[in-house]
């Protein structure tokens, strides 16, 4: 059975803002339409990023937000992404690749995204894909002691006197896959941190994150380091 699109109320945010329409689809089904449909509802250069993770910390779905959409995609299991390496030889171009080209790499987009190390990391390791022009929101707002507390996200939200704060903690408290509605709205509130870090819409002088230079020969040495993180955060 297809995915089905569907529509989603935030409830992180105090003001009032318009359902966000979600657009949820399999790697495999993954079509220009879809990039062209989710590119035309921009309303600037910034795009917000999120990823959920599995069991085995696994990147499992990568969720992109504008103001009004999000394009929520899945990605294989391991067994079912073997299948598809023999599968992609015999292809033009694999989806992986579009989604890489069109979104991912795409140099006119910045992609804010908490935790965008991790994201970054698990992109290039889980499904051999790059990223260009990635903002990790932590390191923007400020010195970064602990990723994980919660008062750096609210300060990235714009206040915890702007939010529900109970439901941004329900929200942003771990990245573990539990539904595509969490994931959506992690990646929808990332684009609203662009109210924070660029206050007048312009782009300030913040590191980017860049994995489009790395290649196979980095593969294992990274692996070493996103298994080291991975343990620290847990």
């Amino acid at each position: 059975m297809a995915d089905q699109p569907f529509s989603l109320t935030q409830a992180v945010f105090k003001a009032a803002h318009p359902d966000i329409n979600v657009i949820p689809v399999h790697i495999n089904a993954l079509t220009e339409r879809h990039i062209a449909a989710f590119i035309k509802s921009r309303e600037n250069d910034f795009v917000g990023v999120a990823g959920a993770y599995g069991p085995r910390c696994a990147l499992v779905a990568v969720a992109f937000a504008t103001p009004t959409e999000v394009l929520l995609v899945r990605f294989s299991s391991s067994e079912d992404a073997a299948k598809r390496q023999v599968t992609r030889k015999n292809r033009r171009r694999s989806t992986l690749d579009m989604l890489q080209d069109a979104l991912l790499c795409h140099s006119g987009m910045q992609k804010l995204s908490f935790n965008m190390d991790r994201l970054a990391t698990s992109l290039f390791l889980d499904q051999r894909i790059r990223l260009v022009q990635g903002i990790d929101i932590q390191s923007a707002v400020g010195p970064v002691s602990c990723r994980q507390d919660m008062p750096l996200v609210f300060k990235a939200l714009g206040g915890k006197q702007t939010l529900h704060a109970s439901n941004v903690a329900k929200c942003f408290g771990d990245e573990k896959f539990v539904d595509d509605s969490k994931l959506a709205i992690r990646a929808w509130a990332s684009y609203h941190s662009m109210a924070t870090l660029f206050p007048d819409s312009s782009l300030r002088n913040f590191s980017t994150v860049d994995t489009k230079s790395l290649d196979k020969k980095v593969r294992r040495s990274w692996c070493t380091v996103s298994f080291t993180r991975l343990m620290i955060q847990r």
